[in-house]
């Protein structure tokens, strides 16, 4: 028998200390950056994008219980979360493949690069013919919506159509691969105005397009 799909926490529940003591330390880490490396502050909104990135992804994985649906639901469920995190790598350039002319294929190996927190410290590793990066903010942010489609994914299984409106997540996180845009410029008129915004803000785009795919994979109408 399948289980209750599932629900959001109370706002009663929320851990008020332990959210202080996460935004105290995050606030620590980024003065012991700058005061400790020769980086300076220059637009603080993107100091500030990769914590909220985190802190979102984090409270939202935090506040959706998955439902236990039978077998073949969980499964798919489970491959569907698998799937949508492996597309939002590979569409946010944390993966790629690529051919034996590559301009970078004589860069193989390890790689870690230092980086304002969140955005660093980034690990990659550059094969013949793939890549792939951990950027922290982009890594986190990706899995927790995996994971939010999975729990709508389980919860619609069950029966509850207010899970329905979390597909909505797919469409929408597109903006995190706000590269697409630029290609489809050549279209023209409002088409070209968006993809020129997506090119310029690429960063405000993406983290605008993350929140909303949040919020449509773990709302849940009548549900909190």
């Amino acid at each position: 028998m399948a289980t209750e799909p599932a629900r959001s926490l109370p706002a009663a529940e929320f851990p008020t200390r332990s959210a202080a003591l996460v935004l105290a330390v995050e606030a620590l880490v980024l003065l012991a950056y700058f005061g400790l490396t020769p980086s300076s502050v220059t637009h603080p909104r993107y100091v500030l994008y990769p914590f909220l990135w985190m802190n979102v992804a984090l409270y939202a994985v935090w506040r959706v219980s998955p439902a236990d649906p039978l077998d073949w639901a969980r499964h798919l469920a489970d491959f569907a979360g698998v799937g949508y995190f492996l597309a939002l790598a590979f569409l946010g350039g944390l993966l790629a493949v690529f051919g034996p002319d590559h301009a970078h294929t004589h860069i193989h190996g390890w790689q870690v690069t230092m980086a304002s927190p969140g955005y660093g410290p980034r690990v990659g590793y550059v094969g013949s013919w793939f890549h792939v990066y951990v950027v922290p903010y982009r890594v986190v942010g990706y899995a927790a919506l995996a994971y939010l489609l999975s729990a709508a994914i389980r919860d619609a299984s069950v029966g509850s159509l207010r899970a329905v409106s979390g597909a909505l997540g797919v469409v929408t996180c597109v903006g995190c691969a706000f590269p697409l845009l630029a290609s489809l410029a050549s279209g023209g008129g409002l088409l070209a105005g968006v993809a020129a915004t997506a090119t310029a803000y690429p960063l405000d785009v993406s983290t605008a397009a993350f929140l909303l795919a949040v919020v449509a994979l773990s709302w849940r109408p009548g549900g909190g």
